[in-house]
């Protein structure tokens, strides 16, 4: 094949290789920042869920707390006093507890999606780094063969027909 056929396609060929390489690149950024885009939803939902799981257990502390006042006070008891307000102190503990518990079990998975999104928005920037580094480097590469194909082949010989022999410089 001549040279002026092969060195337009091997640039050509270098050239599309490259920008594959690109597109390769940014098509995984897009991907890894849907799913960072995804885990942030589902903390937020989380984050929320959380929030309605709290408030669910104060109402059910509150209902807790006016049945054990009702009981206590349709027994003749008051409700202040004695063993109903012990035992409605430790109801109200164990209650802030499993509040205090559930928060911390739905804002550490709300944390912890969070800190997904962040990391695959960090591989889609690495991604796309990617993608262009190797789309330099291929262009490099392709321009360094060019150059060497043009120049007569082999790095630094001047005819491509006398690479693997031996040249000593005496005639």
């Amino acid at each position: 094949m001549s040279a002026a056929v092969a060195l337009p396609m091997m640039v050509g060929a270098g050239a599309v290789s490259a920008y594959k390489q690109y597109q390769s690149g940014q098509q995984q950024g897009s991907a890894l920042d849907s799913a960072a885009q995804e885990s942030y939803r589902q903390a937020n939902l989380t984050g929320i869920a959380g929030v309605e799981a709290v408030r669910q257990i104060g109402k059910q502390a509150a209902f807790l707390r006016g049945s054990q006042e009702e009981a206590a006070v349709g027994g003749g008891v008051a409700s202040n006093t004695g063993s109903p307000l012990a035992v409605a102190q430790e109801d109200a503990r164990e209650m802030k507890f499993n509040a205090l518990k559930t928060q911390f079990q739905y804002d550490s998975q709300a944390f912890s999606l969070e800190r997904q999104g962040q990391l695959q928005s960090w591989s889609a920037g690495k991604a796309r780094q990617t993608g262009i580094a190797n789309m330099v480097t291929g262009l490099l590469t392709t321009g360094a063969g060019a150059f060497y194909y043009g120049k007569g082949g082999g790095f630094g010989t001047a005819d491509p027909s006398t690479l693997g022999t031996a040249t000593t410089g005496a005639k």
